[in-house]
């Protein structure tokens, strides 16, 4: 059995597609939060093991890859696209193993069930950093990785710890792993 190697943009491309028609609607790149959430929901796909090759960086609002906008060609309301690769990029079909697509399947859900909100996934997706930042990401210190989360998001404990008690139980479930 072959295994097909999708490029990385082509990959990006589809999955953002697909994530639209999930969402009921296509991201706007001169959105702010739609960047943002886009920019998040890319970083859930990589430790999902979903997508590999993007590079994160933390910046003020979470997870940032530069090379992310790039690979959607600087996509800015699509006015650096021509026709033939604004029709390309929204008629990428993406097919992904059973195991990828369950985990793909399970991201959708917590978005659905986030609404979509850019104000939870900074804060879900910084808090996923910070784990993977600890000196042992595979047994985090999740007092540490609270305290930092609600004082550099500037929120309570309480909702930096109701924030970090979701990424454990993902974690345990297995559908993100640190270590991607």
């Amino acid at each position: 059995m072959t295994v097909e190697v999708i490029p990385l943009r082509k990959l990006i491309r589809g999955l953002i597609r697909r994530v639209e028609e999930v969402r009921g609607k296509t991201f706007d790149f001169q959105n702010f939060d739609d960047r943002l959430i886009v920019q998040k929901i890319a970083y859930l796909l990589s430790k999902a093991g979903i997508i590999r090759g993007l590079n994160f960086n933390y910046y003020l609002r979470g997870p940032y890859s530069r090379e992310l906008l790039t690979l959607l060609k600087n996509t800015r309301a699509y006015t650096d696209l021509d026709e033939n690769q604004f029709t390309e990029m929204r008629e990428t079909e993406i097919k992904l193993d059973p195991q990828k697509e369950a985990a793909f399947q399970k991201v959708l859900t917590l978005l659905r069930e986030n609404n979509w909100d850019a104000r939870w996934l900074e804060l879900f997706t910084s808090g996923l950093f910070f784990a993977e930042l600890e000196p042992d990401p595979d047994n985090p210190n999740w007092r540490r990785v609270t305290h930092i989360l609600a004082f550099k998001k500037k929120i309570s404990e309480d909702e930096a710890e109701r924030i970090v008690n979701q990424i454990k139980k993902y974690l345990k479930e297995g559908l993100f792993q640190l270590s991607y």
